[in-house]
């Protein structure tokens, strides 16, 4: 991830976290803090969770995953204190009162990179470039589109926008989401 990217992330996240010291501040609430989020937030939450548990007495309880398997766990019953999604995903949960309605707050935004195996170089400045480095790649690897990985969504529809779907199809290996501890 890009040092400015992560930095930017890193501050939102504790920012957040003072917000979930201060929610979890009030009585009632256990020793725990359980968490369902979406896999991108795991390097913030690694970089934050010592601190956030040492200045405030919460344990954090952290389950990740895919925009999708957050939303199937939800929606399935697993209970979280806080569900960290995307803004398109929400909606349903508020309609099936998993998550209260207004209590959504942006804390941060993701991009999508590419990499490439080490000494392998590899110059993508425009479609053209992207296109032929999807077509010389030996194999294509993003989460499963079908699991709800909204990275994942948006390669698959990039792929298509490009018209490489059939081309690219015995090259696409999915990256699973993670599986309910339940």
């Amino acid at each position: 991830m890009l040092p400015n990217i992560q930095r930017t992330l890193a501050v939102t996240a504790r920012a957040a976290s003072m917000m979930v010291v201060a929610f979890f501040s009030t009585p009632g609430h256990g020793a725990e803090v359980h968490v369902l989020s979406a896999a991108a937030m795991q390097s913030v939450f690694k970089d934050i969770r010592d601190e956030f548990q040492r200045k405030s007495g919460y344990r954090l309880v952290l389950h990740y995953g895919t925009i999708g398997a957050v939303n199937e766990w939800a929606s399935g019953g697993e209970e979280a204190d806080l569900v960290i999604s995307s803004s398109q995903s929400m909606p349903s949960l508020v309609y099936q009162g998993k998550i209260q309605a207004g209590s959504q707050t942006a804390i941060c935004q993701t991009g999508i990179g590419v990499v490439v195996a080490t000494g392998i170089e590899l110059d993508v400045t425009s479609v053209e470039d992207f296109k032929r480095a999807l077509l010389a790649a030996k194999a294509i690897v993003y989460a499963d589109p079908a699991r709800g990985g909204a990275a994942g969504i948006h390669v698959a529809k990039v792929i298509e926008q490009l018209g490489l779907t059939e081309q690219l199809r015995p090259k696409l290996r999915w990256r699973r989401a993670a599986t309910s501890p339940k």
